[in-house]
């Protein structure tokens, strides 16, 4: 289930360059990835998984707007265009890495919006560890 409708998209976007049941898909795509960002996230939610606290909600639907919006402008909600910094297909010669960083570029945390990261950071969504020098 998404945290954001099409009408919320819409609203975030003012236009929508895709068909609604695209959108809708983006937005259940964007919701997962969401999902797997708020591990370890502690707020209060209904029988159906939603947040009852209205600032949380809001917070889960603008990022569920941003991210969808990210999916729609870059044409890639598998985090496949990431995975190599350059491309050519005559004489196919792929290069892995975003700088270097292998299959770490690939992570959860590369394919979110930076909008999306910035609406569950501000709402204390996203868990911080602990950085362990030594």
């Amino acid at each position: 289930m998404a945290y954001a409708t099409y009408a919320d998209l819409v609203d975030y976007m003012v236009t929508v360059p895709v068909p609604q049941t695209e959108a809708e898909r983006l937005l259940a795509r964007a919701s997962e990835l969401l999902d797997e960002c708020l591990i370890g996230a502690w707020y209060d939610t209904d029988e159906d998984g939603l947040p009852t606290d209205a600032a949380v909600a809001l917070a889960l639907q603008n990022a569920n707007c941003a991210q969808a919006a990210y999916f729609i402008e870059t044409g890639d909600d598998q985090g496949s265009m990431g995975r190599y910094s350059s491309v050519h297909i005559g004489d196919a010669t792929l290069t892995s890495g975003l700088g270097g960083r292998g299959a770490a570029g690939s992570s959860v945390a590369s394919r979110v919006a930076p909008q999306a990261k910035t609406f569950l950071r501000v709402a204390g969504l996203l868990p911080i560890s602990p950085i362990i020098w030594g």
